[in-house]
């Protein structure tokens, strides 16, 4: 029980954590809020979680297959780390993002469209997953643990997505600042976590 509950939290957490950085997943759902109202939100909220979900599972099975080579498990934690210090330096150093163009298809089509192009998920999830599975954060042996996971890595993007949506007219007139500083604090959070695996593994 402690694992299944364990996988849903820490998926949760750290989907919700990755979808911060503003991109245009972000933007799209302000405008769609602004222009629609938050119902059709929801819809491209949820668009977002489904594929979300699939690109996480694609991820999780890549993950689990090069985790059972046993030989190249330090190889593997190795590349997890320089992919999480990567990403951690591109969000510190990425410039904010306005919010243009106009949301005009159907939200929950274009959440899909849009989540789908977005195919840095999959090795996003690829490192993560190989991270918390070596720490004993989670284990994915049964299908109710992989299941568990999975929804919280849905949760954790749709709820972050309805965060956008819920301050879509305070983002819209000050989101140039606060990409800039959400950037920068999930970009330090992925450098910090990137260093201590480093550290896990000289250690």
């Amino acid at each position: 029980m402690e694992w299944m509950f364990t996988g849903l939290i820490v998926g949760a957490i750290v989907s919700f954590l990755g979808s911060l950085p503003p991109g245009i997943l972000n933007s799209t759902i302000i405008q769609i809020t602004l222009r629609s109202g938050k119902m059709a939100a929801i819809w491209f909220a949820l668009a977002c979680m489904v594929v979300e979900i699939a690109y996480s599972y694609v991820a999780v099975l890549l993950a689990t297959t090069l985790l059972d080579l046993n030989r190249y498990q330090s190889g593997i934690e190795l590349l997890s780390t320089l992919l999480l210090l990567g990403a951690g330096v591109y969000y510190v150093g990425k410039k904010s993002t306005e919010i243009t163009g106009k949301a005009t298809a159907r939200p929950f089509y274009l959440g899909v469209v849009l989540s789908l192009v977005n195919v840095v998920a999959v090795p996003f999830w690829v490192a993560y997953t190989s991270l918390l599975t070596s720490q004993g954060w989670i284990t994915l042996m049964k299908n109710v643990n992989l299941t568990l996971y999975l929804t919280g890595i849905g949760l954790g993007t749709f709820l972050a997505l309805a965060l956008f949506a819920q301050l879509s007219g305070f983002l819209q007139k000050r989101f140039a600042i606060s990409s800039t500083l959400m950037n920068r604090a999930v970009g330090w959070l992925m450098v910090a976590t990137s260093l201590y695996q480093a550290l896990h593994l000289i250690i």
